[in-house]
């Protein structure tokens, strides 16, 4: 008996030791992870693009998942971290004993990293990643550090080229056409910040005797790989003219002389380029022995100026209605400005002085720009596609002639300040009952008619998904929330909110800027780029909170990330945040179009507008109706 019992203990432990081996797991070791991070700068030097690779080992003989990633890229600006941007990604598997890649494609608006560069004494700048993986170790995660750095390289910009060119035409009085050409050698446009030149009289030295003529110009964009030229006509009168002295000291010859520089913006930075330049020629002045004028040879007969122009001079203005109409109408239309808050309003004018329903390549046009009380303003600086066109005169008009179809936004901007832009559509030239169509040149002359034929290229189609969405302002979002003075503001916040920060620097707050993140997947073999992108965000009760578009962007083959700004009024923002601390889930609806060519891309996504905020120390306000201004 003894033994029996002895047998059946000795079979209960064994199967107890066959169960717990079976049903026990080998405990997970941490794996470990490191960074590659390759960089690039985009084309037009607008953002750069980073391909960040975080490779995870795992010493285990099983696969893991990772629950969730998260790290903020950063950048190092005078050995301080600058939080660039947030990247997250969830539910990632890892194979078993070996290392695993997780591929991210993040791109950063180079406005962000301007600081860097200019404070960088070596031409490179440093950014890094620093977060974490979270491994799902069953009953528990496992939390894994994330850190990279690399350096970055930064472009070269090469310094444009100038050439001055002098020609004179002899004569009282003495026409001189001063030509400075500048050569842009890079594959980005940049503009001419400030051009500050002096024409002299010179001797045979090089010593300014005389000053002629002072130059200064502002805001002159050259495209890249391009060649800009500015015709400085100079007309010197009888009391400008060089005295007989100086012709006698200088062998009979007259020496004109150009000097001066611009001040180049590259992007990435500024450049100061000298231009220079001088002629020599005969004296067409004969003295005589009484005088001590000189007397003019006869006049030669004269030459018609080669003159390029952009803004076409077109020699009869229209004859324009009152502005306070122009003012009504362009109020009362869906497309007055792109800013709602503008105190100003750009409007065009056809040649008969109409605001056309359509507008029309090749076609002149008048640009004006009228304040809220119906006044035409002067001094305004126009900006077509990011390219300076010039500037509004006494007139109160600037003709303008779109040359192709497709998507423009015009800018009014006064001394650096922008007061109002406008996004138009430009369609192709209208069909006649000829059946012809119609093209105007640049001085708006009509060309020989021609057929019309288009042709467009078949392409796979390209789609475009919401991604995230993330607060610029947090840090200020919960000051506001935590401060009883400014949360009780909130159900009556103003258009513009002054806070003073624990340094004691004073913010005026008018708007909250939000990045919605995009994926753009390009399933062609080429690149394509996306004339212009424009999103809407509304709250999930219909409001419109706010609106974001770029232009220009080139999609490379599979998916590209982009990033869209968005500013929301300080108000509704209020009105936003207190529906969150009242327990509301608060959902921003996304949608917009791509558009390429005359193919319109929608897309569309909901994400939630704002992170968890604190608990505020005082009662809530009642909830006010969603402001309108």
């Amino acid at each position: 008996m003894d033994s029996l019992k002895k047998g059946i203990m000795f079979s209960l432990v064994a199967m107890l030791c066959i169960i717990a081996g079976c049903t026990s797991e080998p405990e997970i070791k941490s794996p470990t992870t490191y960074v590659k991070i390759k960089s690039s700068f985009s084309d037009d030097l607008k953002t750069t693009n980073l391909d960040v690779k975080v490779i995870v080992d795992n010493p285990n003989p099983i696969g893991i998942h990772i629950n969730k990633v998260k790290f903020d890229v950063y950048l190092l600006d005078n050995g301080e971290k600058v939080i660039l941007k947030q990247v997250k990604k969830s539910d990632i598997d890892i194979k078993e004993s070996g290392t695993t890649p997780i591929d991210f494609q993040i791109s950063i608006p180079n406005d962000k990293i301007m600081s860097a560069i200019k404070n960088s004494k070596n031409g490179k700048i440093t950014i890094g990643v620093d977060g974490y993986a979270l491994v799902d170790a069953k009953i528990s995660e496992i939390e894994v550090p994330i850190k990279g750095e690399t350096e970055i390289a930064i472009p070269n910009i090469k310094s444009p080229i100038t050439n001055v060119e002098i020609n004179v035409k002899p004569g009282v009085p003495t026409k001189i056409d001063a030509k400075i050409t500048i050569n842009n050698p890079n594959n980005i446009g940049v503009k001419i910040k400030e051009l500050v030149a002096d024409v002299y009289y010179m001797d045979n030295y090089g010593n300014n005797v005389k000053q002629i003529k002072h130059i200064e110009k502002q805001n002159i964009y050259i495209k890249e790989n391009g060649i800009t030229t500015i015709d400085i006509p100079i007309t010197i009168g009888l009391n400008d003219l060089p005295s007989p002295d100086y012709v006698i000291e200088n062998g009979g010859n007259i020496i004109i002389g150009v000097d001066g520089y611009a001040v180049v913006d590259a992007k990435i930075k500024e450049i100061k380029i000298p231009i220079t330049g001088k002629t020599t020629f005969e004296s067409p002045f004969q003295l005589s022995d009484n005088s001590q004028l000189p007397l003019p040879n006869p006049p030669q007969p004269p030459q018609l100026p080669n003159i390029s122009v952009i803004i076409p001079p077109l020699p009869q203005p229209p004859q324009l209605p009152d502005p306070l109409e122009i003012l009504n109408e362009l109020i009362s239309s869906s497309n007055a400005n792109n800013n709602e808050y503008s105190q100003y309003y750009i409007g065009i004018i056809d040649k008969n002085g109409n605001i056309p329903d359509t507008i029309y390549a090749q076609k002149p046009y008048y640009i004006v720009v009228i304040d809220s009380n119906g006044n035409l303003t002067e001094g305004v600086d126009i900006y077509i596609n990011g390219q300076y066109m010039g500037t509004i005169d006494e007139s109160g008009i600037l003709p303008c002639i779109f040359c192709e179809s497709g998507y423009y936004t015009i800018t009014a901007e006064y001394n650096g300040d922008v007061l109002a832009s406008k996004t138009v559509y430009v369609e192709e030239v209208t069909k006649y009952n000829s059946g012809k169509s119609e093209s105007y040149d640049e001085y708006g002359n009509n060309y020989e008619s021609y057929d019309q034929q288009q042709t467009q290229t078949q392409q796979s189609e390209i789609k475009i998904s919401v991604d995230d969405i993330t607060l610029h302002n947090e840090l200020i979002i919960k000051k506001i929330v935590m401060s009883p003075d400014l949360l009780l503001m909130l159900a009556g916040m103003p258009p513009e909110l002054k806070i003073t920060m624990e340094n004691g620097e004073e913010i005026n707050l008018k708007y909250i800027s939000m990045d919605v993140d995009l994926i753009i997947y390009n399933p062609n073999s080429k690149s394509v780029t996306i004339d212009k992108l424009i999103l809407n965000m509304v709250d999930d009760e219909g409001h419109s909170l706010g609106k974001g578009e770029i232009s220009d962007i080139t999609i490379t083959p599979g998916e590209n990330p982009v990033t869209v700004k968005v500013d929301i009024p300080i108000n509704k923002m209020g009105y936003e945040i207190l529906r969150k601390l009242n327990g509301e889930e608060v959902f921003a609806e996304i949608s917009g179009s791509a558009y390429i060519g005359d193919e319109e891309i929608p897309f569309s996504g909901e994400r939630e507008l704002l992170p968890p905020l604190p608990k505020p120390p005082v009662p809530l306000p009642p909830l006010p109706p969603f402001p309108t201004e």
